[in-house]
């Protein structure tokens, strides 16, 4: 809690608090002190320990201390904590950038992502995208539940995930949509790596998937598009590697 924070753990010993939520839900903490422990701890750190410059350190998540009122040996401060609002901004920062079901980044930031690689500061690199698709994963929601769909798309990512572990930093997984997902792959796109790792990612296709006891195989297909010979846009590149797919799926 607010108090906690390290300076405030020889002031937390002074004092006494009280906690309470105002109209809007907002969490207030009320914080008193004996004249003397303040006297006390004002002699081992100054009146600089308070000064407003020091809240955002000392408080992190805490906004507006000031003195509500000073009675005969009592000081009381009032804490404005928003550290609720804090959590809730995040979440609501992550959601708009990460897929619900597999908490992977989403098609937005795979696309704010490109935009960043595709116009950098010098000469732009070279990279790939891979978008594999499940070809029958319809079916299989029709035959089994949606639920059981979405467990398979959980299965899958991590399938993915493990997949990838081994090929460095610089290649990055995004859900992109439905039962599809991209990878990015930076630095070495020599066509020899762009199609290792597509055959690695193909190995989804015989790999024998736990759905929560039910064992499942899912037939997959994947297109390929470079930068910058395929496309210099966000935009161009992934309605390439969208139609590479298709050629794919329909050969």
């Amino acid at each position: 809690d607010c108090l906690l924070m390290p300076i405030w753990h020889n002031l937390a010993r002074f004092a006494t608090s009280a906690e309470g939520r105002d109209m809007s839900g907002t969490r207030h903490i009320i914080v008193t002190f004996d004249q003397s422990d303040w006297d006390v701890f004002r002699s081992r750190h100054g009146d600089a320990a308070l000064a407003g410059a020091n809240i955002p350190r000392l408080f992190g998540l805490v906004r507006n201390i000031v003195p509500v009122q000073v009675e005969a040996g009592k000081l009381i401060y009032q804490l404005h904590d928003i550290s609720d609002r804090r959590a809730a901004q995040e979440q609501l920062q992550f959601a708009a950038y990460h897929a619900g079901l597999t908490s992977l980044p989403n098609r937005r930031a795979l696309e704010e992502r490109i935009g960043e690689m595709v116009a950098p500061v010098g000469r732009p690199e070279r990279f790939a995208l891979l978008q594999l698709t499940l070809d029958r994963f319809a079916m299989i929601t029709g035959t089994y539940g949606h639920a059981v769909g979405d467990r398979l798309l959980q299965v899958v990512s991590s399938w993915l995930l493990n997949a990838l572990a081994e090929c460095g930093e610089r290649v990055l997984l995004y859900r992109f949509s439905g039962a599809s997902w991209v990878v990015v792959l930076a630095g070495d796109v020599a066509a020899q790596r762009t199609t290792t790792l597509a055959e690695r990612l193909l190995g989804l296709a015989t790999a024998h998937l736990d759905c929560d006891g039910r064992e499942l195989t899912v037939p997959c297909s994947i297109g390929a598009t470079l930068f910058p010979d395929d496309g210099q846009t966000p935009e161009l590149l992934l309605r390439n590697v969208d139609a590479a797919l298709r050629a794919a799926r329909d050969a």
